[in-house]
């Protein structure tokens, strides 16, 4: 074979290795600070990666560290900084900086998890979007927890006199700031840390998260009985998202691919199957001899009137964002009651 031959067919071996070659990926690292077995984690992120790795054809693959890289307040730095790729945070951590998030802790406003989750992201997308508030990062999606409720590890809780003798874990943000407006002393920290407290028996109860992670964290074994508020107190709200340099590293293709799996599609996900644990874990009550307690009309009442300032402030701070809070908020409502039904 003369010199030329012999130049033209390694040229073609090598074409062929080229072609045959596999693609290029770019991985995202995506830290979870709930435990590995948690069903957000199992059934809704683990299916999202293979969802984006199978929008993106493999030109996009998601791992998660064997376990956090960072306490659950921690999150948004985690990502800015660049030691996460993606990550998700408690809305209630990251109030001063999320304010319009929030629209899903307020009182009385609660249905299923599937349906706040859909709304918050269609209220966000209607309403919340030109404030801005994720600036620096990329928003992949809003979701939340199933609503939490109000548990009593010593005698029922069945007026706003027996909250006001009481010590209550509560979650940051709008529990513990309704368990101090009710007179009750509140420890408060993160859901995953619930069971430190009430375990050593230094609180008379808690409040703020569901039956379901009640249950995942071993807290539901130390009640006695939960007082099943029309709406709830508070639902827990999240959101899910992105270093905004690794966002913009990607083509708008595969960005497109991403965004096709997040969003509504990935809130609709995450809430439902929240909401199935949540049937699960509330269906045990009865096997735990927890009593569920209907509060009485009077107490409801009363609850309303002293929580009141809770919605009225997210509406002044709505509005420090530029947005109409009041109209926000009956978009959300109507749109998570709409979805519920």
């Amino acid at each position: 074979m003369n010199k030329f031959l012999l130049g033209v067919a390694v040229a073609a071996v090598s074409a062929l290795a080229w072609s045959n070659a596999a693609p290029a990926q770019t991985k995202l690292l995506v830290n979870s600070f709930l435990p590995p077995q948690h069903v957000v984690k199992t059934q809704a992120l683990d299916k999202w990666a293979a969802d984006v790795e199978r929008a993106t054809n493999g030109r996009v693959v998601v791992e998660f560290p064997a376990k956090s890289l960072a306490p659950p307040p921690g999150q948004w730095e985690l990502v800015t900084q660049g030691i996460a790729d993606v990550a998700y945070i408690f809305n209630g951590f990251a109030r001063r900086r999320l304010l319009l998030p929030a629209v899903v802790h307020l009182p009385f406003g609660s249905t299923n998890a599937e349906a706040m989750s859909v709304a918050l992201w269609r209220t966000y997308k209607e309403y919340f979007e030109t404030a801005d508030e994720y600036k620096g990062v990329k928003l992949l999606a809003l979701f939340t927890a199933p609503a939490g409720e109000l548990y009593s590890m010593k005698d029922p809780i069945t007026s706003m006199q027996d909250l006001g003798k009481m010590k209550m874990w509560a979650l940051p943000g709008v529990p513990s700031r309704a368990m101090e407006r009710s007179g009750a002393a509140v420890v408060s920290g993160p859901a995953v840390r619930i069971y430190e407290i009430v375990s050593r028996g230094t609180v008379d109860g808690y409040v703020g998260i569901p039956f379901v992670d009640a249950l995942a964290f071993n807290a539901l074994d130390f009640a006695k009985s939960t007082t099943e508020i029309p709406g709830n107190i508070f639902s827990p709200s999240f959101s899910f998202f992105m270093n905004i340099d690794k966002w913009n590293s990607l083509s708008r293709e595969d960005q497109d691919a991403i965004e096709s799996v997040s969003g509504e599609a990935l809130a609709r996900r995450i809430g439902a199957v929240w909401d199935l644990k949540n049937v699960d874990a509330m269906n045990q009550l009865d096997d735990k001899g927890i009593e569920r307690i209907s509060p009485s009309r009077s107490f409801v009442d009363a609850m309303r009137k002293q929580w009141a300032f809770l919605e009225d402030e997210w509406i002044e701070n709505a509005k420090t964002r530029g947005i109409d809070g009041r109209a926000a908020l009956a978009f959300y409502r109507r749109q998570a009651q709409d979805l519920a039904n």
